[in-house]
């Protein structure tokens, strides 16, 4: 047998008042503020010496200590990282609204940091202050946005070679799934009832009633609305098919009469748009703008969202968070009752992870429609009369 390696003897300090020890690792090491810090290797005792002498007082007052002066900037490190995401949106691998995420991350790292502060100086103690910062801003979902993009960033610099591997600590982590359920279920519900959407139809505007009808009918979301072309949609077809612009997966729904009445109705009072680039667009504003707008940074304006809170305080039916999104949410809901998942993701335009998809390679229009007469009937049907006789519990006898 193979006799096993002794540990290599640990050496003797260099001299009596040498403040640093010996630790099994191989490095010279020193516990400050309960906390056990390496300096250097055994082997080099005068740069182990320099480097807790250029250190000592930073780590003495519970500060991570500043590094050699050639290291990376938080705001060089941003700004590195927002020009390559930029380039992503130019090639149009990107969109601009995930880009100004990134550019309010961003804006909150300096600001947390500092701009001239070494970016490799930033450590557990600071992310952990950083989330403490989030979470009194933030609720949970949001938070756990932020959190993540905010390690992509160091992570991005790390890959980049541009930072050593980012120090995030034990806490600066996304909500946990729990803390995320419990936070929707003191939510309230993002659902419209039948009655409410037929209200909300009865008092739109003619563009604004062609895009409640397509959130209900084709769980389109603001940016569907503001993105659809004209060429996109065939007034003579029910049958709408095109890739969604968040994801570019296929999306394909069929279309009801209603929601192609009201598409004719707005592409006659259609306005003119102001850029060339926005002359393909269905949808534009009274000034000629792109119904949702984002300058790149943080200003948004959003049209459907302002037209669908005008109409829900109309009717006296605004609630908290229950806006255009939550026609989606409310298609999604009762075309469930239908249970085809495959045909309901298409309609949606999500992702179906399964492996029953790798083999599927096309849904009948049939299974479409099937869903979304559903919904469509869930929204129009007639207040049925009660039946006298089913009412109560009792029985002839």
């Amino acid at each position: 047998m193979a006799k096993s390696k002794r540990p290599k003897p640990k050496p003797k300090k260099p001299y009596k008042d040498f403040p640093l020890f010996p630790h099994a690792s191989g490095q010279w090491a020193k516990k400050i503020r309960g906390r056990l810090v390496y300096f250097g290797v055994w082997a080099d005792h005068e740069t182990a010496l320099r480097n807790y002498l250029k250190d000592k007082d930073y780590l003495q007052a519970g500060l991570e200590p500043i590094p050699d002066s050639n290291s990376v900037s938080v705001v060089s490190l941003c700004d590195q990282f927002l020009k390559s995401r930029k380039a992503r949106v130019e090639s149009g691998e990107l969109r601009n609204s995930t880009w100004a995420d990134y550019k309010r991350s961003c804006d909150r790292i300096i600001k947390a940091f500092g701009r001239n502060r070494p970016a490799d100086s930033v450590g557990p103690t600071d992310f952990t202050k950083l989330r403490s910062q989030i979470t009194s801003q933030l609720g949970p979902v949001r938070t756990g946005r932020e959190v993540t993009q905010i390690r992509m960033i160091f992570k991005w610099g790390f890959d980049q070679e541009l930072i050593p591997s980012p120090r995030f600590g034990a806490d600066f982590k996304a909500p946990s799934k729990d803390v995320l359920r419990r936070h929707r279920q003191k939510s309230p519900p993002k659902f419209f009832e039948a009655e409410e959407i037929r209200a909300m139809l009865n008092i739109a505007t003619v563009h604004s009633k062609a895009w409640i009808l397509l959130g209900i009918n084709c769980a389109f979301i603001q940016s569907d609305l503001s993105n659809l072309k004209l060429t996109t949609i065939n007034l003579d077809s029910p049958i709408l098919d095109f890739p969604r612009n968040k994801t570019a997966i296929e999306r394909r729904v069929v279309l009801w009469p209603e929601t192609l009445a009201a598409l004719r109705e707005s592409l006659a009072s259609r306005y003119t748009p102001k850029l060339e680039e926005d002359a393909d667009k269905f949808f534009v504003t009274r000034e000629g703008n792109r119904l949702v707008r984002n300058d790149g940074v943080a200003v948004r304006s959003d049209a459907v969202h302002q037209a669908m809170n005008r109409i829900q305080k109309k009717l006296g039916i605004k609630q908290t968070k229950r806006s255009f999104g939550a026609l989606r949410h409310t298609f999604r809901t009762v075309a469930d009752e239908t249970r085809d998942l495959p045909a309901i993701l298409r309609v949606m335009g999500h992702a179906d992870h399964t492996i029953s998809d790798h083999y599927r390679e096309r849904i009948a229009d049939d299974r479409i429609e099937a869903v979304v007469n559903h919904v469509h009937d869930w929204l129009f049907a007639k207040t049925k009369k009660s039946n006298p006789a089913k009412k109560g519990n009792s029985h002839a006898s």
